[in-house]
């Protein structure tokens, strides 16, 4: 055995001595690690409030403080001593939280980390971490300092593990019935800092939505209400606040996710989502962004006009379970998809949100998972979640953000969500949408029609009728002034091989030319003033 691997660094219980240990990565990980692996800065906060929630918090208190270079994230969960810290928390893709129980003892949540790489992932965002912990029942705490800058620079070596962080630890005395764990990142990178003070929009002169003083249920109504896309109107630090909300296992709006105003509408469906929803609140877990407690920002439909009619909308509900795998293992999952009559507005919820453990991994994925049939014009009607109860964990990458997309239990997923789309909600998506456009046909043929009787009236003060015949004639377009009738010939081929807007316009530019002619008694150069003044004034007429 070589001695990288054998070697064993062990802390002692040596109140107010300083003592010095390294944390430790195994060696297939550190390349991925020391470029960065998430894209999104909430996927790093996300790994250290995942923590939390495994420790059996209750509350976890998240403090943004850029202008101080801080970030800290503080909960109130059964915490940890100096020999946790050493075994589970030092050594980097080596977590056994799951090697005695698959749920905390008293919440009984089922526990999210498995990978174990929660704390090394904010190096991404922050050169120094402070660690300080008490463990419940014990009457000492710890507290750890690590510096990522050596992690930073680590270089490829044929070692099997890698020492790569310093990180000066000391126990001191604390009250026995103290039990918390506080995370306080410094040294913020650039970028994560002008995140969070929005720098880049207040340079560039652009005005964003701003919350101060709101509740989060009050955020998320004047997101739906002003239609604000949370990709562009409304900065970086309160995007981040959403992202968060939306990937860590907190609570639904009270209303949320689905609201619907008649209970006879979608009654089962409901229900069971009801259930799904009853099943997160029981897990007894808030979150405290800079006082405000964040829920699941998910609220549809978020229009009035479409909330009012059950015909607007519709929710299908799903529990599925597979055991047909080679290797005898499991997936099992249960989830709603809601789709509506038109795009779904605010942006962010479009799409389908995977949860595993509760977690969302990679956030809402607005192309379905490579959705791979042709009804892509309907995605941005459709929201869905999919919650694993069993499975798929091995098929997430190390950035607990994405999947491996040949994994068995992945595959089966996304041809599940692929099928349900086009075997029944895209169906009733092109119902809807055909029926729309007939009904904006009939609309706008109506308006067309009223405009040129007016017109028509301005210019000969009669009534006149619009008749389209099927059939030819000499002219395309005819003005019968004694019988009151405007013959309209749709089968001169003038209007053959045209687009349908196409021909309306051709129609209503010949109706106006008819009727300079008729205005002209064939005099040329009155015709070619007539027809410049009536195409002037049925411009204006249509506006």
């Amino acid at each position: 055995m070589a001695k990288d691997k054998e070697k064993e660094e062990a802390l002692k219980l040596q109140i107010g001595q300083e003592q010095i240990v390294h944390m430790k990565v195994a060696a297939q990980i550190i390349q991925h690690l020391s470029k960065g692996i998430y894209s999104n800065p909430a996927n790093c906060i996300k790994e250290l409030i995942s923590n939390s929630f495994d420790a059996d918090a209750s509350e976890v208190i998240v403090r943004a403080k850029p202008e101080f270079d801080t970030f800290s994230i503080t909960d109130d969960g059964d915490g940890m001593n100096y020999v946790d810290f050493s075994t589970k928390f030092l050594w980097i893709s080596r977590s056994d939280k799951r090697d005695k129980r698959e749920n905390t003892l008293k919440f009984k949540r089922p526990i999210i980390g498995k990978i174990g790489i929660g704390f090394i992932s904010v190096s991404e965002i922050c050169d120094k971490m402070t660690v300080i912990s008490s463990k419940r029942g014990e009457n000492f705490k710890f507290q750890a300092e690590i510096d990522f800058e050596k992690f930073k620079k680590t270089v490829h070596q044929k070692k099997d593990f890698y020492e790569i962080s310093q990180v000066k630890l000391t126990n001191l005395e604390e009250e026995k019935n103290s039990h918390y764990t506080i995370i306080l990142l410094s040294g913020l990178s650039k970028d994560f800092k002008d995140l969070l003070e929005d720098k880049d929009i207040h340079e560039a002169g652009i005005k964003i939505a701003t919350f101060e003083g709101r509740k989060f249920e009050g955020i998320i109504e004047e997101i739906e209400k002003k239609y604000l896309d949370s990709s562009k109107d409304i900065g970086g630090y309160w995007r981040l606040v959403l992202d968060v909300a939306n990937t860590v296992p907190v609570p639904y709006l009270k209303e949320g996710p689905i609201k619907v105003k008649n209970p006879n509408w979608f009654k089962q469906e409901s229900k069971s989502i009801s259930n799904l929803k009853n099943t997160i609140h029981k897990l007894k877990f808030l979150v405290d962004f800079d006082g405000i407690i964040i829920k699941k920002p998910i609220l549809l439909p978020g229009e009035k006009d479409i909330f009012d009619k059950k015909e607007s909308y519709d929710l299908y509900y799903f529990e599925e379970e597979f055991n047909d795998f080679p290797d005898g293992s499991k997936l099992k999952f249960r989830g709603y998809i809601y789709n509506q009559e038109r795009q779904i507005f605010p942006p962010h919820l479009r799409g389908i949100i995977i949860r595993i453990k509760n977690t969302s991994i990679g956030g809402s994925d607005p192309d379905f998972l490579s959705y791979p049939y042709a009804e892509k014009l309907f995605l941005p009607w459709v929201f869905g979640e999919i919650y694993i109860d069993e499975g798929l964990e091995e098929a997430m990458n190390i950035n607990r953000s994405s999947f491996i997309i040949t994994h068995p239990h992945f595959r089966k997923l996304k041809n599940y969500l692929h099928t349900k789309l086009h075997a029944e909600v895209f169906p009733r998506c092109r119902e809807r949408y055909t029926e729309r456009k007939e009904e904006t046909e009939v609309t706008e043929k109506k308006s067309r029609e009223e405009n040129i009787k007016v017109y028509l009236k301005d210019v000969f003060n009669k009534n006149f009728q619009i008749k389209p015949l099927d059939k030819t004639g000499k002219f395309p377009v005819d003005i019968d002034i004694e019988k009151k009738e405007v013959l309209v010939f749709k089968g001169h081929p003038i209007f053959k091989k045209k687009k349908k807007k196409e021909k309306d316009l051709l129609e209503e530019v010949l109706i106006l030319f008819e009727t300079s002619y008729h205005n002209a008694n064939g005099d040329l150069s009155k015709l070619k003033d007539y027809f410049i003044n009536s195409l002037s004034e049925w411009t204006n007429l249509k506006k």
